[in-house]
């Protein structure tokens, strides 16, 4: 048997060419802008007009002058606006522009014959027995107050009492009341009023020193505002210690005045809660030597 012979042949390797990079494009897009010249008219002439024949003549850069027959045309005038028209109401006549109450709520103007009215709408109003007014528009509630809580303080520095003294106080009367909707605030003239006495026993009993108002002209007026405090600064009262038995509270009592005057001349509504005896209270005095 003859050997086999096994041929090996060396490998083919292929080399290719380089790769050539092109560099990138850029594209550049211009604009273009016309910008035309002004147009310059020639031959402008600067002048007046001339005289009833037609002759103007003028200065500038060009001269000329001209003939022509016959005065130059008017303007057209226009026709003349018509005046405004007056108003007829209930056989009554209103000039333009004039205004007038055709009733408590109501208020109307002239237009060039055409009438325009306003009516005023009214609030509701807060109360169980609102009143008309004659000539107003509407109802009118009078003022209401409800009165919580009184409290008195004693502001003087009086210390000790003796029997046979003159005394001068000074107090703040604070007073609290009731904000709900049937309330309200309460403003006019010789509205409050707050007596004074001296007293043996806390409920005030067996009264002497009495005042019978101790307030004075600008503190009765004192207005009301709803929902703010409401409180009597320097209240001034003269008391005489007789007897050191009677001087052991000073007792006030809080209230409306006699004759008191709110809007429309009406009086006013006040009225304790839960009892009259919220408006009546007595503060201890310092103690009396004999």
């Amino acid at each position: 048997m003859q050997p086999h012979t096994t041929t090996t042949q060396p490998p083919t390797t292929t080399t290719l060419p380089p790769t050539t990079t092109l560099p990138p494009t850029t594209t550049t897009v211009r604009t273009t802008t016309t910008t035309r010249r002004p147009v310059v008219e020639s031959n402008l002439v600067e002048g007046t007009t001339g005289d009833n024949n037609g002759a103007s003549s003028g200065k500038g850069k060009g001269k000329g002058k001209g003939k022509g027959k016959g005065r130059g045309k008017d303007k057209d005038r226009g026709t003349e606006p018509r005046p405004p028209r007056p108003c007829v109401a209930s056989v009554t006549e209103h000039r333009h522009g004039e205004r007038w109450d055709a009733g408590p709520c109501t208020r109307c103007k002239c237009s060039d014959a055409s009438i325009r009215c306003l009516t005023k709408s009214c609030p509701p109003h807060f109360c169980y027995g609102p009143i008309e007014i004659e000539g107003e528009c509407c109802p009118f509630c009078p003022s209401n107050v409800f009165v919580t809580q009184v409290t008195p303080t004693i502001m003087s520095n009086i210390g000790e009492l003796r029997s046979g003294q003159r005394v001068s106080l000074s107090l703040m009367v604070n007073v609290t009341f009731r904000e709900s909707w049937d309330t309200t605030g309460v403003s006019g003239e010789d509205l409050w009023k707050i007596s004074v006495w001296t007293s043996r026993r806390p409920e005030g009993t067996n009264p002497s020193n009495m005042v019978d108002q101790a307030l004075n002209d600008k503190q009765r007026v004192q207005k009301y505002v709803w929902g703010l405090p409401f409180a009597f600064q320097g209240v001034s009262y003269r008391m005489r210690v007789n007897s050191c038995q009677d001087v052991r509270y000073v007792c006030i009592k809080f209230g409306q005045s006699e004759n008191p005057l709110t809007q429309h001349g009406f009086g006013f509504h006040l009225r304790a809660r839960p009892d009259e005896g919220v408006l009546e209270v007595c503060k201890r005095l310092p103690d009396c030597r004999r």
